[in-house]
């Protein structure tokens, strides 16, 4: 299912936080974006769903706060809104730092040896069995039978 809306029904989305489409589906906010300023322009991402997947469009408008806003439907008119399918991925960020009071941890380094250390336990090969124990606690699983 791909979802196609107005630009008013896009702006209506982001001030309720769900919209009932003609359609009849269902639509609801995930996420609202800061206004991004540039002087009197500004403009707003919005993350939606469907309920099934999701999605991203943006909202603009133009004004102040002393004046009145003018939103994309009034200047653009009531056109299809520009909405494209997104997901949502984990992004790590590499940062220079002064901060030298926390460890550097290689969490995929740390997830190898830990992989690596159950191997071992579950074919007997550890050489304690309340080390794999505590170890598998730690990684909040159960242990089969109390040490």
């Amino acid at each position: 299912m791909s979802v196609a809306i107005t630009i008013g029904q896009l702006e209506d989305l982001a001030f309720e936080d769900s919209l009932l489409t003609p359609e009849g589906v269902e639509l609801r906010v995930i996420k609202k974006g800061n206004w991004s300023h540039e002087h009197k322009f500004q403009s707003r991402e919005i993350i939606f769903t469907d309920g099934e997947r999701y999605y991203r469009g943006s909202i603009e408008r133009s004004g102040s706060e002393w004046t009145d806003w003018a939103y994309g439907s009034e200047y653009y008119g009531d056109g299809p809104a520009g909405i494209e399918r997104v997901r949502l991925v984990q992004h790590v960020r590499e940062v220079w730092t002064t901060d030298f009071s926390q460890p550097v941890i290689d969490y995929d380094l740390l997830a190898a040896a830990a992989r690596e250390f159950i191997r071992k336990c579950d074919c007997g090969q550890a050489k304690s069995k309340r080390s794999y124990a505590q170890f598998k606690a730690a990684l909040g699983e159960q242990v089969e039978e109390a040490i």
